[in-house]
């Protein structure tokens, strides 16, 4: 990933229609999955539940990456 445009960002939704901002950090693919981190965006650092976060990336019966 190119450093020089700075960094992603992705807003995603869980299953009770909660939205939440995240930087994306990086991407490692271990046994052919691929696994994302992110840092939250809308949380303070000092927040008991900041960290990184890490999701998993499957593709779909549609074709699609979840």
């Amino acid at each position: 990933m190119s450093e020089q445009f700075g960094n992603d960002y992705v807003s995603i939704s869980d299953e009770d229609g909660n939205t939440y901002e995240l930087e994306h950090l990086d991407t490692v693919e271990i046994d052919g999955v691929f696994y994302l981190a992110f840092l939250p965006t809308d949380m303070s650092e000092d927040d008991e539940n900041f960290g990184v976060i890490v999701l998993k990336s499957e593709t779909g019966e549609d074709g699609e990456d979840y």
